[in-house]
């Protein structure tokens, strides 16, 4: 209600009646905001198992792509540049130097402000650090 008397002083009546119905939105909570975030990485989770690869990632690289890919005010829209920038690009390059092993499992964790990638093949692991090493700030 109190949105709407805002919304009162700002428009003439006469706009106000040419408008079916005003919907207000509410910020996007952590739950929500990680949500998104699986349903974005979902997609490359899916193309990487198509070149035979499996993926998985950690809260913690889930939370760093949360806050690298969202603003207070424009929401996820940023999301999926940050997991271009921060997840797809790096894997992209590790996998044309031939780093990943056929048929491995990648296991994604964020250390000091960026994404590393643990290679997991027949009770084997190693860490391969993104080339994305500067520490970031959110917002």
């Amino acid at each position: 209600e109190k949105i709407l008397e805002e919304v009162k002083k700002i428009f003439r009546p006469e706009f106000l009646n040419r408008l079916d119905e005003v919907i207000v939105f509410h910020p996007l909570g952590e739950e929500h905001l990680l949500a998104i975030v699986d349903l974005e990485t979902d997609k490359v989770v899916r193309r990487l198992a198509e070149q035979g690869f499996t993926i998985t990632l950690s809260l913690e690289s889930r939370k760093f792509l949360k806050n690298v890919g969202t603003d207070p005010q424009f929401g996820a829209r940023p999301l999926r540049r940050a997991i271009s920038r921060y997840l797809e690009d790096p894997l992209s390059e590790e996998i044309l130097r031939e780093t990943f092993p056929p048929k491995s499992h990648i296991h994604v964790e964020e250390a000091k402000g960026h994404l590393t990638f643990k290679i997991i093949t027949q009770g084997e692991s190693h860490e391969t650090p993104s080339s994305e090493e500067a520490p970031l700030t959110s917002g």
